[in-house]
């Protein structure tokens, strides 16, 4: 008897799972993004103030998109991205010589994971997002502006480097609009810099915060097409026109 009951459970689970499969629908987007980097820099005995950083150049997001009906799917992603903070009047201490910059713009390039779970209206091309995911920062990058009339500019960057967090987890939020408009909302756990950090590009023990938020906008323009089921009504998205992706 118990045999036979789990035999039964096993088939309500395979015709469930070849149910689901039937309406499945999988694409897959490649959106350029813009993306509004804000942060919430505290630095010791300084006079430095929060920026807004912005970047469009290699933010590339790659989403498979696996919808099971008309309102509920996944979106398992990869990404390569590029993020970072500016902070403007900011005192550093080179040579014993302390410097006061116009702005300082530190980031990283990372290789990213990401997984979301989406709801809405897919078939109007509106719905819903939420997920995480986590980033691996390879390259490390700082541009010290001093002030307008000097203008001179300092480029310092390292690979694997311990300025940052080599993994940077975050949250994410976003919606997909009728009009094709896409906007995320990120939140990072970590402080973008590494508090412990004292090396070639500086020290950041007197950086007692570095936290980071970003807004991301997109455009995608995708094609539907209804399929014709006499028996479940379905929909899919046109898999042999790319999908075209437009910068803010």
């Amino acid at each position: 008897m118990k045999k036979l009951l789990i035999f039964i459970s096993l088939l309500c689970m395979l015709s469930s799972v070849f149910g689901q499969e039937r309406h499945k629908r999988v694409y897959f987007t490649d959106p350029g993004e813009l993306i509004f980097q804000f942060t919430q820099t505290n630095i010791e005995d300084n006079t430095a103030q929060n920026g807004v950083r912005t970047s469009y150049f290699t933010n590339v997001p790659y989403f498979m998109n696996i919808n099971y009906n008309n309102h509920f799917g996944l979106m398992p992603g990869i990404s390569i991205k590029n993020i970072g903070i500016k902070t403007k009047n900011e005192q550093v201490v080179r040579n014993s010589d302390t410097i006061t910059y116009d702005h300082i713009k530190r980031r990283v390039f990372t290789a990213g994971l990401s997984f979301a779970a989406k709801a809405g209206w897919f078939d109007k091309g509106s719905w819903f997002y939420a997920g995480g995911g986590i980033d691996w920062a390879f390259h490390f990058r700082q541009k010290l502006y001093e002030t307008a009339g000097n203008k001179k500019v300092t480029k310092e960057g390292e690979w694997i480097s311990d300025a940052t967090p080599n993994l940077i987890p975050s949250a994410f939020v976003g919606i997909q609009t009728p009009i094709s408009l896409n906007i995320k909302a990120t939140y990072y756990f970590n402080d973008f810099l590494n508090k412990d950090y004292n090396g070639a590009l500086g020290d950041f023990s007197k950086i007692t915060q570095s936290q980071l938020f970003t807004l991301s906008f997109s455009i995608i323009l995708k094609e539907r097409i209804e399929a014709h089921n006499q028996h479940a009504p379905e929909f899919q998205f046109d898999q042999h026109k790319k999908n075209k992706t437009i910068d803010l």
